[in-house]
């Protein structure tokens, strides 16, 4: 025999039934609700001037459009910014999309609510008149103080353009850009991810195919997996800087396949022509971040090397004895290089061709000076034919070549050539003996 439940037993897995419908709804509602995108023209011009505040400049978008649960997408984002007299940085994006953690949003949404209207949350260390954060820890403070680090998962920007502007000239000039940073820690916080543009120019350098993941903590930048394509050749870079500190704690370059008749016409147009093409590999050691405090170690190899008309070509006495040294090929050309207090030492330079080989061992300073020492060996099959005052000019070798030495200082594009002493021995005895030799009869009748 069974028994009927109790209308009470029944009410109840009614009324039960319904709440679950209700709440089905109501989910598939809020799910609904919250993924539709909210615009509004006064929240546009909101965003638009809290930016212009707090960038001191001039701030413009094409449309601002807020989803709950994906997020926030600003289009056509257009900003510029006098940093100082005859200064002005412009900046364009396309897109602007920022992604948060629904969560911490709900939990936050009072302090939200507060920014977005304009009226800032009051804690203890904002109940003194604000202050533009003075140091990048400071800033990084501020972020970790503020309630978007918590909520804030990501920031992608796309189709960015940059212009910085100084006294009506162009110094940086970025073309394509791309920004992806997450939120990896919030508490700590640590920001990562990766910044790219197809072109970035500084001054007269141009570097294509820009990237490098990029890691900030409270207390430094890091960069690791940095390349770029510049004259030619391919750059890779790892390292970081402590701003605050303005230490260089460690930075590591490898360069191949730079193109040096590029860069020659760069540092020193109208002295002549370099050609050939550079590897170089420097690790910088950890250091504060001033010129004449830089330390670092590494090699520099170049192939294919032909030089003609340099001004140290020019002031070498070989020229004017031995004109066909004005162009020269080496096969190669590799040294060890050291970077110590504002000055670049290659202890070991060896320049490897024919009928020159040549080796130095020196400095050239950051400000352009240099001192030199150079030792050139000629091969004696170019050396025999040119005659018998060149050859006692120059000093012989137990193989039948022969060399000379001499130092060179001043800068690259004025050098100041001082000849070995026993070199200029050799080159006076040489004219010397010659003119004795052609003219010794006639003074011989004339002393009679």
């Amino acid at each position: 025999m069974t028994t009927k439940p109790s209308k009470a037993l029944l009410i109840i897995g009614i009324v039960a039934a319904s709440l679950v419908v209700v709440l089905i709804l109501a989910g598939i509602g809020a799910f609904i609700f919250a993924s539709r995108p909210y615009s509004s023209p006064a929240l546009t011009r909101r965003v638009e001037t809290a930016v212009a505040q707090a960038t001191k400049g001039r701030c413009a978008l094409g449309s601002l459009e807020i989803t709950l649960l994906k997020g926030v997408v600003a289009d056509s984002i257009r900003l510029t910014i006098s940093t100082a007299p005859r200064c002005t940085l412009s900046c364009t994006a396309a897109r602007l999309r920022v992604t948060y953690r629904p969560m911490m949003l709900v939990h936050n949404w009072r302090l939200v609510l507060r920014e977005i209207r304009g009226k800032p949350a009051q804690t203890a260390s904002s109940s003194t008149p604000s202050r533009p954060p003075a140091t990048f820890a400071d800033q990084m403070r501020a972020l970790t103080d503020g309630p978007w680090i918590r909520i804030v998962n990501g920031v992608e920007l796309s189709g960015v353009n940059v212009r910085v502007e100084q006294k009506g000239a162009t110094t940086v000039d970025v073309h394509g850009g791309a920004v992806e940073l997450t939120v990896r820690k919030p508490e700590v916080p640590v920001i990562g991810g990766e910044i790219s543009a197809q072109r970035v120019a500084v001054d007269v350098w141009t570097f294509d195919d820009f990237s490098t993941q990029v890691a900030l903590d409270p207390s430094s930048i890091g960069l690791s997996k940095l390349s770029a394509r510049c004259l030619d050749g391919k750059i890779s870079a790892d390292g970081g800087i402590q701003p605050d500190a303005e230490m260089l704690f460690g930075l590591t370059v490898a360069i191949i396949g730079l193109n040096v008749s590029k860069l020659y016409a760069l540092l020193y147009p109208n002295s002549g022509t370099a050609e050939g093409s550079a590897a170089l590999n420097v690790t910088m050691e950890k250091s504060a971040l001033v010129v004449d405090s830089l330390r670092g170690n590494g090699t520099v190899t170049i192939t294919d090397v032909k030089i003609k008309d340099l001004p140290i070509q020019q002031k070498l006495f070989l020229e004017q004895l031995l004109p066909e040294l004005g162009t020269l090929s080496f096969s190669k050309v590799a040294s060890d290089v050291q970077m110590r207090k504002a000055r670049i030492y290659t202890p070991n330079l060896k320049a490897e061709g024919h009928p020159l080989t040549v080796t130095t061992a020196g400095w050239t300073g950051v400000t352009g000076k240099m001192d030199h020492t150079i030792e050139g060996v000629l091969a004696k099959e170019y050396v025999e034919p040119l005659g018998t005052m060149v050859k006692e000019s120059l000093k012989p070798m137990p193989n039948g070549d022969y060399s000379f030495k001499c130092r060179a200082k001043g800068t690259f594009s004025d050098p100041k050539i001082i000849l070995d002493q026993e070199l200029v021995k050799r080159t006076i005895n040489s004219v010397i003996n010659e003119a004795v030799k052609t003219y010794g009869k006639d003074l011989k009748k004339y002393f009679r």
